[in-house]
């Protein structure tokens, strides 16, 4: 009679290694699709907040011909909305002359119905801006995925209400 070889054993262990090394794989292949994700969303949020201020930018220019409030889109914040902002954010917003008027130095928010009504499609966040002097915050997010702040702005300095500084 011949004798049979078992590799039982070899087998079981074969098996057992080449799961782990499946495992391995995956795990890497899903976080790296994960990363991939946030990065796209980082992105989408990062490009979103800057259309908003370049509409921002266009609005305060419409609205330094005319000088009509009307011009200005969105509702105004209080005092006390903007302080939570600032302090949720982290920053400290630009601070503007008293040259300017009441409408000028205010807070507005806009919501993806304003957003829609301007132009800015696809838009799920507020945000919150001041023409004046350009600032964007993304009210909704505040933060992307790897923590940068959702706050921009077209100028900073003020010289007798000159709107070149953009």
């Amino acid at each position: 009679m011949k004798k049979t070889k078992e590799n039982n054993g070899v087998a079981l262990v074969t098996l057992t290694v080449t799961i782990i090394v499946l495992l391995i794989i995956s795990g890497i292949a899903v976080y790296s699709g994960t990363h991939n994700i946030d990065k796209t969303r980082d992105q989408l949020l990062l490009t979103e907040l800057e259309q908003v201020k370049h509409f921002v930018g266009e609005k305060y220019l419409d609205y330094m011909k005319v000088k009509s409030a009307k011009l200005l889109v969105g509702t105004k914040l209080n005092s006390s909305e903007i302080d939570l902002l600032q302090q949720n954010l982290g920053v400290t917003f630009i601070s503007i002359p008293n040259t300017y008027s009441e409408d000028e130095r205010a807070y507005y928010r806009l919501t993806p119905e304003n957003l829609i009504k301007i132009g800015v499609e696809n838009c799920e966040n507020t945000y919150v801006v001041n023409y004046i002097s350009g600032e964007v915050i993304n009210e909704t997010k505040l933060r992307t995925s790897t923590g940068q702040t959702l706050y921009t702005y077209l100028r900073k300095n003020f010289n007798n209400n000159d709107v070149t500084a953009f």
